[in-house]
């Protein structure tokens, strides 16, 4: 039951129907974005930014994201979750033209920041959305068909992104994601919500007993992190094509999609404390060998592995996820695991660019592999009743 006690919820049937409008926002969301993001570090490169500038973006895109959080989470019961997440979708168009006028104009880097900042937003939107239709309960099907989507678009996405930057410029690139951004926006677009959201109150939230979940979640984030600036860069200088990168980075859905069906599957059975362990051991040998990759084939083997890792510990993490949730005060608790990912993501680009003063470039991303270890071990840290 979710802790919030919403003012008023609609027919199951409506329900059926949002998650269908979810999914589908979800699927193209994800390509659009995916069809880019593994190249944008790699671009700013390209275009003549330092590995420490291309660090300082991210960090201050983390900020302007964290300072959004707290009127986006005040607005929530009046705007509504639907709206969010279309608003905060069609943001995307935004980012990706600012990026595509930036070698003609160095400023538009602060149209990037601003409108990734708010495509972020996505994720607060999507959480809630997610809760109230599941209502926290028998979630791991629908998580595990939802990351199933996502790691097909991923898999899609990067290579076809890859090949269409290297042979026609990164521009259409670009182009081809915002006509997908707008699709993914229509779903959602001015339907009415499945819950209606009260007013957010910070002091209902119990930090130290939701404080396992909170370290988990910033452990998630930092490999992410790892997914969207250190890999794609590693890989660059090894594969210094755009196609190289997207083609690779798209193995991980060959792993990926199976097991975060057989995973959603076999949760209840088996357990989430189960396949978060086994997720969160592989990403930590992950990001060891990451260190160590020479070889194009050594690249292929790891996105293989990282997929896996992956697959294996986003389903039961976000299962529990969502049933802590309603467990707990629902608004207040998504918004402190969006604002620790919001710091995570902060963080880890600012420790990599404390290390750009005393390493070359390429060790800073070794050294940045090292750093997700412990991060990603801390994924088991998720409550589950009976993780050891």
């Amino acid at each position: 039951m979710l802790r919030n006690n919403p003012i008023h919820s609609h027919f199951h049937l409506h329900r059926l129907k949002e998650m269908t409008a979810i999914y589908l926002t979800h699927s193209l969301r994800a390509t659009a974005i995916t069809f880019v993001i593994i190249l944008i570090p790699i671009y700013l490169m390209n275009i003549g930014y330092s590995m420490r500038e291309v660090f300082m973006v991210f960090i201050a895109e983390s900020i302007v994201w964290l300072i959004f959080l707290f009127p986006a989470a005040y607005l929530m019961p009046k705007l509504g979750a639907n709206f969010n997440m279309a608003l905060s979708t069609l943001s995307i168009s935004g980012f990706l033209i600012s990026l595509a006028l930036l070698p003609s104009n160095g400023l538009f880097i602060i149209g990037y920041v601003i409108f990734m900042a708010i495509a972020s937003l996505y994720w607060f939107a999507f959480r809630l959305n997610f809760i109230a239709i599941t209502k926290g309960k028998e979630a791991g099907n629908k998580i595990g068909l939802s990351n199933a989507l996502w790691f097909a678009s991923q898999g899609i996405a990067p290579a076809v992104g890859g090949i269409v930057a290297q042979i026609y410029g990164i521009e259409w690139t670009y182009a081809i994601a915002i006509v997908l951004v707008f699709f993914a926006a229509v779903p959602l677009w001015g339907k009415p919500d499945v819950v209606q959201w009260p007013k957010m109150d910070l002091s209902k939230l119990n930090v130290r007993k939701i404080m396992p979940d909170l370290i988990a979640n910033a452990g998630s984030t930092v490999d992410d992190s790892v997914g969207a600036l250190v890999w794609p860069l590693l890989v660059f200088i090894i594969i210094p094509n755009y196609a190289g990168v997207g083609i690779l980075s798209a193995l991980v859905v060959i792993s990926a999609i199976l097991i975060s069906l057989w995973v959603g599957w076999r949760e209840s059975k088996k357990g989430e404390a189960h396949y978060l362990k086994q997720g969160s051991w592989i990403l930590s040998i992950t990001n060891f060998l990451r260190f160590l990759t020479q070889t194009v084939s050594q690249v292929a083997g790891i996105n293989l592995l990282s997929g896996v890792g992956q697959a294996l510990y986003t389903t039961p993490m976000y299962s529990r996820y969502y049933k802590n949730a309603a467990s707990e005060t629902t608004l207040e608790y998504v918004f402190a695991m969006q604002i620790v990912s919001g710091i995570a993501w902060a963080v880890y680009p600012l420790l990599l660019l404390c290390l750009t003063f005393v390493l070359p470039d390429k060790e800073v991303l070794i050294f940045g592999a090292l750093l997700a270890i412990p991060a990603t071990w801390s994924i088991r840290f998720m409550r589950t009743g009976n993780i050891t």
